[in-house]
């Protein structure tokens, strides 16, 4: 199955997705980078994913997805200033202000377009979908 398929197909709600994820920023506060959280909502088996992360509510929650999407969601994010990585030794990740204003509903959720980095090399073009929340 194609990327751009597989993200046609996709039963995820995105918005619920998204919330879990600024959650989940907010609530390790910049301890962990995006890896290591997409890890977690993805249920990895990891031996390095620390326990805090393993035993968390959250913990496998879109099992059911593949690393690679979550991964694209939370670049689209960053993209869009919800997240924020801070730059060091061990990039990390936290929530923004508009995370957080997103979070307690102030804030409309961003219009994310998702789209396959692999496919785009392929095909030598530009392939999207906008995902309209």
């Amino acid at each position: 199955m194609s990327d751009v398929k597989a993200i046609k197909s996709r039963t995820t709600d995105v918005a619920e997705l998204i919330l879990n994820i600024l959650h989940l920023a907010d609530e390790m506060s910049g301890r962990y980078g995006s890896g290591a959280l997409a890890k977690t909502l993805a249920g990895s088996r990891a031996k390095k994913l620390p326990l805090k992360l393993k035993y968390h509510d959250l913990y496998g929650k879109y099992s059911h997805e593949t690393r690679k999407f979550i991964s694209l969601v939370f670049a689209e994010l960053l993209r869009h200033g919800c997240i924020n990585r801070n730059n060091g030794l061990y990039p990390t990740v936290n929530i923004s202000q508009t995370g957080k204003d997103i979070l307690n509903g102030s804030a409309e959720l961003p219009k994310l377009q998702l789209q396959s980095k692999a496919t785009v090399k392929k095909h030598s073009a530009k392939l999207s979908l906008a995902e309209s929340l």
